[in-house]
């Protein structure tokens, strides 16, 4: 027996004390399943959203120059300027939206971005709607920060949004609601009438739509997403990720674009915590 062995014996437990805000907190069902399949060589993943395809060799040839040039050191906690310029470029091309580069947050994947995002803006008590079915992150980072995630069903409407059943789930305390379009897990792509009603919601509402456009770009029809009606700049939250439309899952890039006191607040949260 060593000597630590025997100062352990004699010393009393100690009891530890965790975090109890977690102790309700499940592990992700999306990824113990996952983690399940991996055992598996017959079978097609719909799991975790993992494009099957590899990282695109231009993409590649740049990191590994980058590396090349030992750009391996810190970057700033706001992400790269060239990255962020290629941002604003990106979206007023692709969306027609202009943004600052006060604007703009390089984050840890989309989800990052959430955190970062719903970090920002919720205060102990506010109240986030989001759509049912819905993409298992979102309750628990709106918890996470004490808020109360407030539900919608979408099923009675074919996935898309009713005005009624959100004005209903409306109180004092809505601060936020989360859309996803397309929508994971249903693959609906919000149509013209739900995003009306998004619109109309803002206008009589003062909140925050945090707007998850990770899949937009694996869109193949013609289709209008919310980020594009620069009216609503202001009160639009979006998140964005470079991980499905260029197969850069491990990478673990995605960004933030909102007005710069939302970026200021977020980047103080991902500074703690990246």
């Amino acid at each position: 027996m060593s000597i630590l062995s025997i100062l352990w014996k004699g010393t009393p437990r100690m009891r530890i004390k965790l975090n109890h805000n977690l102790e309700q907190l499940e592990i992700s069902g999306i990824r113990l399943f996952n983690s399940q399949t991996t055992a598996y060589d017959d079978v097609i993943k719909l799991t975790i959203g993992e494009p099957k395809f590899a990282t695109p060799e231009p993409i590649k040839d740049a990191l590994k120059a980058s590396l090349d040039k030992n750009r391996t050191f810190y970057p700033s906690f706001a992400g790269s300027d060239t990255l962020k310029k290629e941002i604003i470029a990106y979206e007023k091309r692709i969306n027609q939206v202009d943004y600052a580069m006060d604007e703009i947050l390089i984050t840890q994947g989309a989800t990052g971005a959430i955190f970062a995002a719903l970090g920002s803006i919720l205060n102990p008590g506010d109240e986030v709607i989001l759509f049912q079915p819905t993409y298992v992150a979102y309750q628990p980072a709106v918890e996470f920060y004490h808020g109360k995630p407030v539900f919608v069903d979408t099923t009675p409407y074919q996935f898309q949004l009713d005005y009624e059943a959100i004005k209903k789930a409306i109180t004092p305390k809505t601060k936020a609601m989360i859309v996803n379009s397309p929508n994971n897990p249903t693959g609906v792509i919000y149509n013209e009438d739900s995003l009306n009603i998004i619109k109309r919601v803002l206008d009589e509402h003062d909140l925050f739509v945090i707007s998850d456009d990770v899949y937009a770009q694996l869109v193949y029809d013609n289709a209008t997403f919310l980020n594009q009606d620069s009216d609503y700049k202001d009160k639009i939250i979006l998140t964005q990720s470079l991980s499905k439309p260029y197969a850069m899952t491990g990478w673990r890039i995605g960004y933030l674009c909102a007005h710069k006191d939302i970026i200021k607040s977020a980047h103080k949260v991902q500074q703690y915590a990246a």
